[in-house]
């Protein structure tokens, strides 16, 4: 579902939803995607990269697929770097996109289809929406930006970041609610001074409200949000891996994005490998704390 309007409040910067400006640098004009391998588990496409200096990168058809971000790296020094999946101005085609004056800016992006037997859920209707939430801070000390994003019953998680990453204090973070009828939360935090903004979208694949998102663990196992738990990795250490659900049975999306990111190799990676997702980050040198988190949304949400 595409919405319009911007909402604004004291303290959490504005909330921006598909359709308005989170999509104006999304140019018509941008390349084609080509996927890198076959379909992914026999269903989803990918993984799509964008490095600094590219033009957007166009991707699947909104009206089919849903497109998630993968990957995210390089250098956030401030408002001039940024990395987000979001949609073309006419809201027909998913773009993969970002800006960048530092160095080693990327994004990668994995696009699942919607429709036909790619979930099995109590209505055929699909709807995507998405928010943004920018903290604007001018004094060494944390703060918080917040706003909704739509229903339990959805899946919320990550689609982009902006502005500076100078340490554990700066994070995204998607935080899903244990009740279908009460709201998701999108939430961004800075400790040092500039704007920092964080994009992220809900996808809903049964009836609004009906019945609270269901994940997946590693072994298979489903349930909702007090069952089955987030994937994270990270810290003080130079890299680390955990394996999540197998790519036939499951979406996977960021629902954290955490630390200094200081362009020596720091990255954050959501990947295929062996039939599992797998959940990666690195830590270069000049950073004391990258980390992320990941839920796995069912494709079977009955």
């Amino acid at each position: 579902m595409v919405g319009g309007g911007v909402v604004c409040a004291m303290l959490v910067g504005c909330a921006m939803q598909t359709g308005d400006t989170a999509g104006d640098d999304a140019a018509e004009a941008g390349v084609l995607g080509s996927s890198t391998q076959p379909l992914i588990a026999g269903w989803a496409s990918g993984p799509f990269r964008w490095d600094q200096g590219q033009p957007p990168l166009l991707l699947e058809s909104t009206s089919t697929h849903v497109c998630a971000l993968s990957l995210m790296s390089g250098r956030f020094a401030g408002t001039g770097e940024s990395v987000k999946v979001t949609t073309s101005a006419d809201g027909t085609r998913w773009v993969l996109t970002g800006s960048s004056a530092q160095n080693g800016v990327a994004g990668e992006a994995i696009c699942f289809p919607k429709g036909g037997n790619a979930f099995v859920s109590n209505t055929s209707s699909r709807e995507v929406s998405e928010e943004a939430v920018a903290g604007i801070f001018n004094r060494r000390s944390c703060r918080q930006g917040q706003v909704s994003l739509f229903l339990g019953s959805d899946f919320a998680f990550i689609e982009g970041m902006q502005g500076e990453m100078a340490g554990g204090g700066e994070f995204g973070l998607a935080v899903q609610s244990p009740s279908q009828n009460t709201e998701n939360l999108l939430r961004s935090q800075m400790c040092a001074d500039g704007v920092h903004t964080v994009f992220g979208r809900a996808l809903r694949v049964n009836s609004a409200g009906s019945r609270p998102a269901k994940f997946i663990d590693a072994d298979g196992f489903r349930g909702d949000l007090n069952t089955i738990g987030e994937f994270s990795v990270g810290g003080n250490v130079g890299s680390a891996s955990v394996t999540m659900a197998r790519s036939a049975q499951a979406l996977c999306a960021f629902t954290r994005i955490q630390g200094k990111f200081f362009g020596g190799g720091e990255l954050v990676q959501i990947r295929e490998e062996n039939e599992h997702w797998v959940l990666r980050m690195t830590k270069g040198a000049g950073s004391d704390f990258v980390g992320a988190s990941a839920r796995c949304f069912a494709r079977n949400q009955n």
